[in-house]
């Protein structure tokens, strides 16, 4: 009986091991910098302490983008002024910038307003020594090396500034789909 129980126990380990070693890539982690010479740089300016912004990579499997690893940017919720960070990005990913976030809207006419959870992925390829800027609702822009973005930088004015979204991108639309999750 024990040999039996063994074996089991066994296999129980063996294939929990195996979901999760599969499902790791899927899994956040928190972001670490990438140390490379070519790093491109990613400023993100949260303006609510709510959320986290997740760094998604992917990459072609042909027909789909299939995501490979995912990395986690979370504010401090003890210290609401730490609302910016930079962060270095290996350059040439497929890149997509999450970020959860709650806003209010209105559904008819006249209507009351309701508060909705809204999910957005905005895609791009970082470049080496690029600077880009990411804030809630308003897309990736690349900016000047020189731009200076502080927790009390307006981000409708950055964007004004700097209108055009980040380039090259990829066609975000065209995420493999997976029969355990959503991607």
């Amino acid at each position: 009986m024990p040999s039996f129980f063994n074996n089991s126990l066994s296999l129980a380990v063996l294939t929990s091991a195996l979901i999760l070693s599969g499902c790791s890539n899927l899994l956040p982690r928190q972001h670490k910098d990438y140390t490379g010479s070519d790093a491109a740089t990613l400023v993100i300016q949260q303006e609510e302490v709510a959320g986290i912004v997740t760094l998604l990579y992917y990459e072609n499997k042909g027909e789909c983008y299939d995501r490979i690893e995912s990395y986690t940017v979370r504010p401090n919720m003890f210290d609401s002024s730490r609302r910016i960070f930079t962060l270095k990005i290996q350059p040439g990913k497929l890149l997509a910038v999450q970020q959860i976030y709650t806003t209010k809207k209105q559904f008819y006419p006249l209507g009351p307003f309701s508060t909705v959870q809204v999910i957005k992925k905005l895609p791009f390829i970082p470049q080496s020594g690029k600077r880009y800027y990411f804030a809630v609702d308003r897309g990736v822009h690349e900016i000047p090396n020189d731009y200076v973005i502080t927790s009390n930088t307006d981000p409708q004015k950055v964007i004004s500034e700097f209108p055009q979204p980040a380039q090259p991108s990829w066609d975000s639309t065209r995420i493999c789909r997976h029969t355990w999750g959503n991607e």
